[in-house]
């Protein structure tokens, strides 16, 4: 092609960081939040450990590309970033290179800043929001008060996973293996005054506003479902023999009350700390207190007892059960306490094997006791006056008998557990509340927030630094003005990130957490995140709104109208990671490809939700792509005055596809698809008027994915991308196409037909061919087989 006038700007040989200087200026389409036909977009924020790998790529590549479609549709688009600052990390990170955590989060932050620009990942900084700042935790502090005076928070002992050599509780989601996920030490129960939130009061709510969300991945909600857990069960009362004690045990399976061989009760259970004033008894706890208290965990360990040497009778039957403690029972699930049914669950199995304790079967089955557990429901055996029942009828009998005994209840019981939000360590927001010998426990005067985290401190490892600072723990009380100390345990930062997408919307404002005028801005639109979020995070995130919802700050119950959850980056068929060493870093790539080739290969390797896998022949690929597409919009010939019909009803069909992928959030085929319209170009030997048309589609199209080359080429040829290109419905409705017609499988003509045309319209046509019709011959059409825009096999008889 002939070279025409050409930009200023245009270079000879294609150089991504030449284009990307001269246009990562104009694609700052972010607006403040609160305007109307606004798409409310976010990314879950990092956490800001320095390190900027594939998967944040992944995840901010996605966002950016569905804020410009978004945009180019006419929407104001609203997409701010901020940083998870807090957290143990961090203060891990301090004490090991002698840093305040402060400083080597914001050091972290400017770097990983760095690689969000040089990636072409254009967020709203002017909304840039770290958890570790006042101005953010103050409103963290407020919104725990109003949650304590609607009694959903409140401290209590509770059993949790303990780390002792970070010296801190750790999350379910911390616990590896047993180990801490940091220290890489075996984590230990241990009981301890902790800050809890009732999120069990939402239950019901949590439960039922699953069925509202309709742009969520179906396998997130059932994950949401499971983990809130409603089932129908019994709770029962067991007499301890020879004492006033009594213990509660809660059942799903109460048919199964006669099958019962013990009472398993958890190793910080009142009856256990009893028993454990025998020291022999004491001894034989401690192994099982060495232990996670995930359900993930205590599923794969191995399952321990100790005999705490007491019985509890059977309200029903008022045979005597000896009581165990066990490894795999929790304190914080049910009353602490179940029944060992070893002949109808497997785990109670596996310990009554392991101990040589009775397995009696009560549900009748061919079926070898001896080897494993019977789990399914049938007719009672071996359980007195409700032998030959149903389950289900002997469930509802049970519970009429043991509420006339006054032992037992049916009752609705959740696996969803309050959220354990206090941690015992220096860098997190400090918990607003306030000890006093005379009044107990008292919030922190509103008007008196925020209360700062101490920046003048010596780390030493192994230390609750805010204890031995007396200038933040000696406080007065806020209501008798007597001396008082003010709670020294800091929040998790599971509760910082929790709330975060509707301070974004306030950003700055010092009156309210979210200003009442922009509180129709949510629920978030779109929220991208991984799958490994899928459960807690996102669980704390819809309770928080359903509280917020509930005092008026929020008009709707649900945080999130859309999710995406993002599969993870691999290289060879493992997660990239240190330890494998299989990283590929995106700042290495930049340096060599280009933040565009970069962001085609994340979009075009996996659909959003799936794995991708890393190649170096696909990266490859994209950058000679563009280098073709640079070439071809900065060596131009001037249109020849012609039209090329074909080529323009085939870009319009590409168009249409790769808008309804946009809708659907398939952004791999958007890829695929922008490779066709610029094959429509590079396959023609002429440029006409009609590929000048096409050339426009293609660099809008191309905008969203690979922005700063589109914006290059686009002035190249003096044109502007402003709006997505509308699709010609008609000309693709009107399109004639040629149709191959079949009978019994063999070919006997060809029809010309409209391409939007139904298969009765197209077999109609089939029937007018005098070919075709001869092979028909009055013959009986037994099938029809239509392949849309192709062809039609007609079946007929023999």
């Amino acid at each position: 092609m002939a070279s025409s006038a050409k930009s200023s700007n245009t270079t000879t040989q294609y150089d991504p960081h030449h284009i990307q200087s001269i246009t990562q200026s104009r694609l700052q389409n972010n607006t403040d939040p609160g305007n109307k036909n606004q798409q409310y977009i976010l990314p879950m924020f990092p956490y800001p450990s320095g390190q900027f790998h594939m998967g944040h790529a992944r995840n901010y590549t996605l966002a950016c590309t569905l804020n410009q479609y978004y945009h180019l549709n006419g929407h104001s688009t609203f997409m701010p970033m901020g940083w998870d600052a807090f957290g143990l990390p961090a203060e891990n990170a301090a004490i090991k290179h002698n840093k305040h955590p402060k400083e080597w989060t914001n050091q972290n932050i400017k770097q990983m800043r760095e690689e969000f620009d040089r990636l072409g990942l254009y967020y709203n900084w002017n909304y840039d929001m770290r958890t570790c700042e006042p101005e953010y935790y103050r409103w963290q502090q407020w919104l725990f008060i109003q949650m304590y005076k609607h009694d959903l928070a409140y401290q209590k002992n509770a059993t949790v996973n303990w780390d002792p050599v970070d010296q801190t509780v750790l999350a379910n989601e911390q616990v590896i293996n047993g180990k801490g996920w940091r220290s890489g030490a075996t984590v230990e129960r241990k009981e301890i005054k902790q800050w809890f939130i009732k999120t069990t009061a939402y239950a019901n709510d949590l439960l039922s506003g699953i069925s509202t969300l309709d742009k969520w991945p179906s396998q997130v909600k059932q994950m949401q479902e499971n983990w809130i857990g409603k089932s129908q069960g019994l709770d029962i009362t067991f007499q301890v023999e020879g004492t006033d004690t009594s213990v509660q045990v809660f059942t799903t399976r109460g048919d199964t009350l006669f099958g019962a061989s013990a009472i398993l009760v958890a190793p910080t259970h009142p009856i256990a700390k009893q028993a454990a004033n025998d020291a022999s008894i004491a001894k034989q706890l401690k192994p099982l207190m060495t232990t996670g208290v995930s359900e993930a965990e205590i599923e794969k360990q191995e399952k321990i007892g100790v005999a705490l040497n007491q019985f509890a009778i059977c309200p029903i039957s008022n045979r005597k059960l000896p009581i165990w403690a066990a490894n795999y029972v929790l304190m914080d699930y049910g009353h602490g306490a179940i029944m060992l049914v070893p002949a109808h669950c497997e785990r109670d199995h596996q310990f009554a094997t392991k101990y040589n304790l009775k397995i009696p079967a009560v549900i009748q089955a061919e079926h070898d006791y001896a080897k494993t557990a019977y789990l399914t429901k049938g007719t009672l055996i071996n359980s007195g006056v409700y032998d030959g029942m149903s389950s289900d009828e002997a469930i509802i009998k049970i519970s009429h008998d043991l509420q006339a005994k006054n032992a037992g209840k049916l009752k609705e019981e959740f696996r969803l557990r309050d959220w354990g939000v206090s941690r015992q360590r220096y860098w997190g927001c400090p918990i607003p509340m306030i000890h006093c010998s005379d009044c107990g426990i008292v919030p922190e005067k509103e008007e008196n927030l925020p209360i700062k985290l101490p920046t003048d401190i010596t780390f030493e490892s192994g230390t609750n630094i805010l204890k031995s600072l007396p200038e933040f723990l000696n406080t007065t009380c806020p209501k008798c003005n007597k001396s008082a100390t003010r709670e020294t345990d800091t929040f998790d930062t599971f509760l910082d990130s929790s709330w975060y997408y509707a301070r974004f919307l306030s950003q700055g404002d010092t009156h309210h957490l979210l200003d009442p005028k922009l509180k129709s801005s949510l629920p978030v639109d779109i929220y991208i995140g991984g799958i490994e979020h899928a459960i807690l995070h996102l669980l704390y995130a819809r309770f928080i709104n359903m509280f917020l919802h509930k005092i008026g700050l929020s008009d709707t119950k649900e945080p999130f109208k859309e999710m995406i959850t993002q599969g993870m980056v691999l290289k060879d068929g493992a997660k990239m990671s240190k330890s494998k060493g299989n990283i590929v870093t995106p700042s290495d790539l930049h340096a060599t490809y280009g933040a565009d080739a970069i962001r085609l290969f994340i979009l075009f390797a996996a659909p959003p939700t799936q794995s991708l896998e890393w190649s170096d022949a696909g990266i490859e690929g994209m950058h000679r792509f563009l280098k073709k597409v640079h070439h071809y919009f900065t060596n131009q010939a001037k249109p020849l005055q012609t039209e090329r019909p074909e080529d323009w009803l085939e870009s319009q069909k590409i168009l249409k596809q790769i808008t309804t992928d946009y809708e659907k959030r398939q952004l791999n085929t958007t890829v695929a698809g922008a490779m066709k319209l610029f094959n429509i170009l590079t396959n023609s030997k002429d440029r006409t008027l009609t590929h000048e048309k096409i050339e426009k589609i293609f660099l809008t199209v191309m905008k969203p994915i690979a922005p700063h080359i589109a914006l290059y080429c686009s002035d190249a040829i003096g044109f502007e991308i402003n709006h997505w290109p509308s699709i010609d419905q008609e000309t693709i409705d009107h399109a004639q196409i040629e149709i191959s017609i079949q009978v019994n499988g063999k070919m006997r003509g060809k029809v010309k037909v409209g391409a939007q045309d139904s298969e009765d319209q197209v077999l109609k046509a089939a029937q007018s061919n005098p070919i075709v019709l001869k092979h028909l011959d009055h013959k009986q059409i037994r099938k029809v087989i239509f392949v849309p825009g192709r062809l039609l096999n007609i079946v007929v008889s023999a």
